[in-house]
């Protein structure tokens, strides 16, 4: 088989929640932060033809990519796959780890949204500014506030160590167009979990610590805790 473009940039960004991962057999492909703050799935163009554990995600794709811009072509075995070039003279064997072992970057459970009390849109260039202004201002969270006639704002801000999570410093702001039935809410986040693929993202947030962000051009989900 061979591994698409699209899939290795996918399995770059899952190497940001967590640098093990366990791929089961099929096309659908999860991955979860330690601590279980954030999940990630997607459905890929390959069907791996077994269920096997990788230590190091990142080292994997080296081995993936470690022959260019060529397509290689994988022969998966009982312990270990080749990844050899279109040529087939030049090759690699990457071992696996037992599945159990790592079984703590993967999850079988399907997460079930709550009623969600806040949807909205996010884009790539707004997403793109939370993670620049979170770190370059040295900011850890987003806090989602309603400001009325449909719209929220999202201010990457920082918070005092108290009950009332009262925000100082500097931060960044924007306005954007929201559905909620109640102007009773108040939704922070640590941009930290925000480990997204590049792209635009339907957004629903729930009252039960819960989020889930739907990429609106390809198959990736990812829910995201919200702070208590």
């Amino acid at each position: 088989m061979e591994i698409s473009k699209d899939t290795v940039e996918i399995l770059r960004n899952f190497a940001t929640i967590n640098p093990n991962i366990v791929f089961n057999q099929g096309n659908l492909i999860k991955s979860v932060k330690p601590g279980q703050a954030a999940l990630a799935k997607a459905y890929v163009s390959e069907n791996f033809p077994q269920t096997f554990g990788i230590y190091d995600l990142n080292e994997f794709l080296l081995a993936l990519t470690m022959f260019g811009q060529e397509s290689v072509r994988l022969s998966f075995h009982d312990n270990h796959v080749v990844i050899a070039d279109s040529s087939g003279l030049y090759r690699t064997s990457y071992y696996f780890i037992d599945p159990e072992l790592v079984a703590s970057s993967t999850t079988d459970k399907e997460v079930v949204m709550p009623k969600c009390q806040l949807k909205f849109s996010l884009d790539k260039r707004t997403l793109n500014y939370i993670r620049k202004s979170s770190s370059g201002f040295g900011l850890d969270y987003l806090v989602v506030s309603p400001k009325g006639n449909n719209l929220v704002e999202l201010k990457v801000t920082e918070l005092k160590k108290q009950k009332d999570k009262e925000e100082f410093g500097n931060a960044f702001v924007c306005e954007v167009p929201a559905e909620f039935e109640s102007d009773d809410f108040r939704f922070t986040f640590l941009v930290s979990n925000f480990k997204m693929i590049d792209g635009d993202y339907d957004v629903e947030v729930s009252n039960s610590y819960i989020s889930h962000f739907t990429n609106k051009e390809q198959p990736i989900e990812y829910w995201v805790a919200t702070e208590r």
